[in-house]
């Protein structure tokens, strides 16, 4: 990429970047949409959470019935055939 087109893209994307700056800052609507995007990043961090959240539980569950197998001899003998091979 020469210089001409890295400089003209760098005025472009400083234009765009200070065009979106202005609406959202100096208006009303500008303001309404800050608004909606601070309640949808809030929502999703929620969503990610309650996910999160669940997915944890899924996984200590998952390795409970893991522990409590192993620990009744169901995959316990499996563990030292394999240990005694390495």
């Amino acid at each position: 990429m020469s210089n001409n087109t890295k400089t003209i893209l760098a005025l472009l994307t400083g234009a765009f970047a200070g065009t979106a700056l202005g609406i959202f800052f100096a208006s009303g609507k500008g303001a309404k949409m800050m608004g909606k995007l601070s309640k949808s990043v809030e929502d999703t961090t929620d969503t990610l959470e309650e996910k999160g959240k669940d997915t944890m539980s899924d996984f200590k569950e998952k390795l409970y019935q893991k522990v409590s197998q192993d620990h009744n001899g169901t995959g316990h003998d499996k563990f030292k055939k394999n240990k005694q091979h390495s």
